[in-house]
């Protein structure tokens, strides 16, 4: 009886193990920006009016993305349950050898300034209907018959994402996508056999740099120019997984603090695409006395926004290290422990937000955290003196030479090995002297 008991208490726990599994979602939110590569070489460095700038390599990583859904596309059609599926999606400017292939004649007048996409993507039976509104059982006849209409709705869709969110002011221009611009565009689809479809696309055009990097500081909070990129991923009905790799322009830029300080060190901060103009405040929501203040830069000063299960990772170079931070960009120090881990306080939320890993050489950062709100509780009056947020604050100073910890890990080795031996010497010794109590007791 107690054994039918056991078991029955056995598989009644393993039923409550197996709801709450149940319960939990399929996938939790992981976004990860890792700036895998920071370009600090002199060769690789470039100057633009006085000031000396570097680039690095981001990837990202995205899964489980509830806010891009099939729903969230210009959709022509209706239905549920699709998948677009992009299997590649790839952005290059035009070098010379390029631009010699694609307009010899100078039809176009093309130059380096214009970018090259192309992508493959797969549409299954359901997106095939919800995406470009035909009928999965005659998409190659039909898509004969509409594939103008079909281009002009998306073409328009990208146009009025373009000016919506503010691309022409980061660009300085507006979009050159359709024939009629003088672009290029060329789309073509194979049926997949099975009422999906597959579908290529190639354009040219100036402007879809800006276009992608407004799209980008949207969900970030922060813009980049982006290079050389590249995108694969999957939309589905109730969430999306992405995952895209490219070269980020002006990543970071050298800066010096004279006396006393008198160091040179490269800055990683948040910006706008956005320059500081009337019009861009507005859109971005800033009133006048913060525009004042920011005319000062080239770009309007932003703040990266972390959400839960989003973190920024730096992998800074060999032979660098990020600095102490000063007041009001965040802590005062980063002390590594002998585990290669440091950890300054989120002030928003009260978190472990950043962490050093010195044996890796990263700089982690991890939401969900509003920087700028963070930065503003860190110190209220600065802030309130600047107007607005000071420069993209807060931020991290990359500097010459190795982490203090690395320089001195050798002696703090040998410290932990010293005081680990005192404590097992005293425990050892602790354990003889209570086995010679009793002896001396019986004498």
């Amino acid at each position: 009886m107690k054994r039918c008991l056991l078991w029955l208490a056995v598989v009644l726990v393993l039923l409550l193990a197996a709801a709450q599994v149940l319960a939990q979602p399929a996938h939790e939110r992981a976004v990860t920006f890792t700036f895998t590569e920071i370009w600090l070489d002199e060769e690789s460095t470039y100057e633009e009016d006085g000031v000396l700038y570097a680039d690095g390599y981001l990837v990202v990583e995205a899964s489980a993305l509830s806010e891009l859904t099939l729903a969230d596309l210009p959709l022509r059609g209706s239905g549920q349950g699709g998948i677009l599926s992009i299997e590649s999606l790839e952005m290059h400017y035009l070098d010379e050898e390029k631009l010699a292939e694609l307009d010899p004649d100078g039809e176009y007048g093309f130059d380096e300034s214009c970018v090259e996409l192309s992508g493959t993507f797969h549409l299954d039976a359901a997106a095939v209907q919800q995406v470009l509104g035909l009928d999965p059982e005659a998409v190659e006849e039909q898509w004969e018959e509409q594939a103008e209409a079909i281009v002009e709705h998306w073409l328009a869709a990208v146009y009025d994402a373009y000016y919506a969110i503010g691309a022409d002011l980061a660009y300085g221009d507006g979009l050159y996508l359709s024939e009629d611009d003088g672009g290029i565009v060329d789309l073509t689809l194979t049926g997949d056999g099975a009422g999906g479809a597959y579908v290529e696309l190639f354009c040219v055009s100036w402007g879809l740099d800006a276009l992608l990097g407004r799209l980008f500081e949207s969900w970030t909070n922060v813009g980049y120019w982006f290079y050389d990129f590249y995108l694969e991923g999957e939309i589905r009905e109730e969430s999306s997984d992405l995952y895209f790799e490219t070269c980020v322009s002006y990543l970071l830029y050298e800066h010096y603090y004279p006396y006393p300080d008198n160091y040179t060190c490269w800055i990683w901060e948040g910006y706008s695409l956005l320059p500081p103009t009337e019009e861009a405040a507005e859109l971005l929501g800033f009133d006048d006395a913060y525009l004042e203040y920011v005319t000062a830069y080239e770009a309007i000063p932003k703040a990266w926004i972390l959400r839960e299960g989003e973190s920024i990772i730096l992998h800074i170079p060999e032979s660098w290290h990020p600095k102490p931070w000063w007041e009001p960009y965040g802590p005062r120090d980063l002390a590594a422990d002998p585990d290669g881990q440091a950890s300054g306080s989120n002030y928003s939320s009260g978190k472990v937000a950043i962490k050093y890993n010195w044996k890796k050489n990263t700089l982690q950062f991890d939401g969900p955290l509003n920087m700028e709100q963070w930065a503003r509780r860190h110190n209220l009056v600065y802030w309130e003196e600047a107007a607005g947020l000071p420069s993209g604050l807060p931020y991290a100073e990359i500097a010459a030479g190795p982490h203090s910890f690395i320089k001195n890990r050798h002696f703090i080795t040998g410290l932990i090995v010293f005081l680990y031996g005192l404590v097992i010497t005293a425990i050892i010794f602790g354990l003889v002297s209570v086995k010679r109590i009793p002896r001396q007791m019986d004498i």
